[in-house]
């Protein structure tokens, strides 16, 4: 017999009606029936270890589509996949926190210059940190960690340096 995805209509469900008593309308064949233990194991074992194919799995998908999930149905998904057992949730602010705080630990603090007022201290590489305007530092978005953009903002809070170095000697 071909495999496949049949779309029957009622004279064919008519004709297998008649012809077969598994398709009969309210047919009572292994209906209630009880297998013995030695039954229910040899069931288990033939069937052990083996998997759909891939066509089969594709059958049984399309079989499933466009049946809609009743009220009762949606309310335990919904349920199931709150808080804790949600796969986008992340842990929380809490854990965003931590990991922020975690990433920190693993850069070094040599402070090149001091703090001053509206300052941010950013990170030239790893272990070096240079205070520069909070304006410039926020200008250009940057990632040391990726390296996004460093080249680019490093440059910049070079430029800015030099530029208070001159002002504070006079060699402008």
């Amino acid at each position: 017999m071909p495999s496949g995805v049949y779309i029957r209509t009622e004279e064919h469900l008519k004709k297998m009606r008649e012809n077969s008593c598994l398709f009969k309308e309210g047919h009572q064949i292994n209906v209630g029936r009880v297998c013995s233990e030695e039954t229910k194991i040899k069931i288990g074992n033939t069937k052990r270890g083996k998997h759909p194919s891939d066509e089969a799995r594709l059958n049984m998908s399309i079989a499933k589509k466009g049946i809609p999930f009743s009220e009762e149905h949606k309310q335990k998904i919904s349920d199931a996949l709150k808080g804790n057992n949600n796969p986008n949730w992340m842990g929380g602010e809490k854990l965003r926190v931590a990991r922020a705080n975690n990433k920190r630990r693993n850069l070094g603090h040599l402070f090149i210059n001091e703090p001053f007022e509206d300052s941010e201290g950013h990170h030239i590489d790893s272990d070096n940190i240079l205070y520069i305007p909070k304006d410039l530092h926020r200008s250009i978005c940057h990632n040391l960690t990726t390296g996004y953009n460093m080249e680019l903002i490093n440059l910049k809070a070079m430029e800015w340096i030099i530029l208070l170095f001159k002002k504070y000697t006079g060699d402008e």
